[in-house]
């Protein structure tokens, strides 16, 4: 790998570390659990509706609330899981630098 190209990842890696993966990872596993405790209250209000009201409006709409939660949830567990793809990435983009530098 020639210099320029060197500098050029060795600029884009700073530039990702910067974004402090980290704050965002937790701060993702903060909300992912936020949501889960909602889900959890949600559904425990709609098992403690009477069976002819779990059927009716009321009861589907809650079921849509939970089941709206629960996918919000997956997206925060796929974005941490992006995060932290890529900060290995990053890390590995480091390595190379390091390693093409010596």
């Amino acid at each position: 790998m020639n210099n320029q190209r060197r500098r050029a990842l060795k600029g884009l890696s700073e530039r990702i570390e910067k974004l402090g993966f980290s704050a965002l990872r937790g701060e993702l596993e903060s909300i992912h659990e936020e949501l889960e405790g909602l889900r959890d209250e949600e559904d425990e209000a709609r098992d403690n509706l009477p069976e002819s009201m779990q059927d009716g409006e009321k009861g589907e709409a809650m079921q849509e609330a939970i089941d709206n939660i629960e996918q919000a949830m997956e997206a925060a567990s796929s974005a941490m899981d992006s995060i932290e793809q890529a900060q290995e990435y990053a890390e590995d983009i480091i390595q190379s630098i390091d390693s093409a530098s010596e």
